[in-house]
């Protein structure tokens, strides 16, 4: 079974008809899923493949609670049916980990993944706080989202074999910020710029007036601005930068196997550093 084929299995839960036709998910967290069973292929368990499907549907279910929309007086039924579906749907793929893991006897792994989870959440509400007080610099806001990201899957490293154990956090810290960068650009350039990583570089690079601006125009005047400051081709730069760490790391593996499948996953994030994401600015 490959990790791919996890994700499909993911998919099932996923495509259910209501959340379909009601709301949008986050991203499927394939990434971080398969560096898990990547290294957990290293060892002789015989449910590593239901361990990282029970995990991702756990990470999933937390990435969906975070996209719920504040409740507006003003809003259409579908704003509203949308917004519950997200609340449901996190609650649904947070009710599959256990599921999957109590039927599988592994109240174990129930244990220290909600011992994450707790923590994860304390995290997010420690975030949102100094967000909404521009109190975060960009990289303390990165390292952050890095360890809110990754906390679920570090709680594994206890199974990772010997040789591995101290590598795999880095790694998997170093592959979830790249993650995390990719995907802090991507929504960017879609618009969703206010308080996120780009909006935070940008706020630390501009004039007074600028940053003064920024906190009142509108979508299209801070992309603007984060033209003027070069804050995308920034990141992107930043995204060669930890796709080199990243092969740095995975250089001295023993394993054949895992060093290919590792680079194998990585061929996707090598697409995504296009030219066209940098000469928008020049």
């Amino acid at each position: 079974m490959t990790t791919d084929r996890i994700a499909k299995m993911a998919q099932k839960y996923m495509e259910r008809d209501m959340i379909g036709k009601h709301t949008e998910l986050p991203p499927y967290p394939e990434v971080r899923t398969q560096l898990l069973n990547c290294f957990l292929n290293e060892t002789d368990m015989q449910d590593q493949h239901l361990l990282a499907l029970a995990v991702s549907l756990a990470q999933l279910g937390l990435d969906t609670h975070d996209i719920v929309e504040a409740s507006d007086s003003g809003e259409k039924l579908g704003q509203a049916r949308s917004r519950q579906m997200k609340v449901l749907a996190g609650d649904y793929f947070n009710g599959l980990f256990y599921q999957l893991l109590s039927g599988a006897n592994r109240i174990d792994v129930v244990r220290f993944v909600t011992k994450a989870i707790c923590e994860v959440n304390h995290l997010k509400m420690s975030l949102y706080e100094k967000l909404g007080q521009l109190k975060l610099t960009a990289d303390e806001y990165l390292e952050q989202m890095v360890t809110i990201k990754s906390k679920l899957y570090l709680s594994f490293t206890t199974f990772i074999p010997s040789s591995y154990a101290d590598r795999f956090p880095e790694l998997l810290r170093s592959v979830t910020r790249f993650e995390v960068l990719n995907q802090e650009l991507e929504r960017s350039q879609s618009g969703d710029i206010r308080h996120g990583y780009a909006y935070l570089c940008m706020m630390q690079s501009a004039s007074l007036d600028d940053r003064e601006k920024a906190q009142y125009t509108d979508k299209a005047g801070l992309k603007a601005l984060l033209h003027k400051y070069k804050t995308y081709g920034a990141i992107s730069d930043m995204l060669q930068t930890q796709l080199g760490l990243i092969k740095q790391l995975i250089a001295p593996f023993e394993s054949v196997w895992l060093k290919a499948e590792i680079s194998r996953m990585l061929e996707p994030f090598v697409l995504t550093i296009t030219v066209p994401k940098v000469a928008e600015e020049i």
